[in-house]
């Protein structure tokens, strides 16, 4: 047994495969890098890009293409639109080795929320 850990985005990914296993894997993206506006944002992406798709029978490559980006410091995948994330999960993945944010509670966090541009965890019973 591998004493491997795999990070968030990994499990998140995981989950997505697992939920649709007749799709293969398009592409993955650490995501974007870029220099724009004066602006340094070749920073680290928060997004996992993820494009799964059906294999053609030799016409194309692949067809029915479905986009989705996966919260690097959660796991949760997102649909995509257009180029837009959605606003609310597809698919959210249990945070691992994680304790719920809640004070004096060491209860294991199950969910997240976003506060103040962070991510905080909960566990269910401390979950806004």
């Amino acid at each position: 047994m591998s004493d491997f850990d795999p990070s968030p985005a990994r499990r998140g990914l995981d989950a997505l495969l697992r939920a649709n296993p007749a799709l293969d894997v398009v592409s993955v993206d650490w995501g974007p890098r870029s220099f724009e506006d004066g602006i340094d944002v070749d920073a680290p992406s928060p997004w996992l890009l993820v494009e799964l798709g059906q294999r053609s029978m030799g016409v194309a490559e692949v067809w029915a293409r479905h986009p989705y980006a996966i919260w690097k410091a959660t796991g949760s995948v997102y649909g995509m639109r257009g180029g837009a994330v959605d606003d609310d999960p597809l698919i959210e993945v249990e945070p691992k080795g994680v304790l719920c944010h809640f004070e004096r509670c060491e209860s294991p966090a199950t969910s997240h929320a976003f506060v103040d541009g962070g991510v905080v965890f909960y566990c269910e019973a401390h979950r806004p």
